[in-house]
């Protein structure tokens, strides 16, 4: 807890794209407002819970992420990229964040949303020719939860990106063919 953290000025709590930029941006204004919403802060040795703002609905809005400084640091890492196709999950396993990230946003949106395949497409097509890339990581939390979203991803992956990549997926939702259409497009 930051509480006990005396080394740790503030936090983000649950999803930080909109919050970190509200941040920074009040940083450079100088005037550092501690009125971010999704982040905590200490201040003269008192914690401030700012709300949960909504979830972030429309992930295809997100910028790409600059992958520079993370290739500059880690340059043998470049074999592989990694993406997301989508946040959430709709189970609730006891060990995994999820469970707890959903009843933080419980009322503030839905827990569970995907990029469009064509954003995706978009997004590691741009990737590959500045980063060019061995293999394709998709660190969804659940990579086969929407079949028929899978099956249209997989079938224009192969067509415009056709590399090796690697996933994980929850095997009880998977079907022989999706198996199938796993292998096909490069798995």
């Amino acid at each position: 807890c930051i509480c006990e953290q005396k080394v740790i000025d503030a936090i983000c709590i649950g999803e930080g794209e909109f919050p970190l930029l509200e941040l920074a941006c009040s940083i450079r204004s100088g005037e550092q407002s501690t009125k971010v919403n999704n982040m905590w802060f200490r201040q003269n040795g008192r914690i401030i819970k700012n709300e949960i703002r909504d979830s972030i609905s429309d992930l295809d809005a997100l910028p790409f992420p600059d992958r520079d400084l993370y290739v500059k640091k880690y340059p043998d890492a470049l074999h592989m990229l990694t993406f997301m196709c989508g946040r959430g999950c709709s189970f609730n396993c006891s060990y995994c964040f999820n469970k707890g990230m959903k009843e933080l946003y419980k009322g503030k949106g839905s827990w569970v949303r995907f990029k469009s395949n064509e954003r995706i497409i978009e997004e590691i097509q741009e990737a590959i020719i500045k980063y060019p890339a061995k293999y394709v990581f998709f660190s969804d939390d659940t990579f086969n939860l929407n079949a028929a979203k899978l099956k249209e991803f997989l079938r224009i992956y192969k067509e415009k990106i056709n590399i090796p990549f690697l996933t994980s997926m929850r095997i009880d939702l998977a079907s022989e063919e999706q198996i199938e259409w796993l292998k096909q497009s490069g798995v």
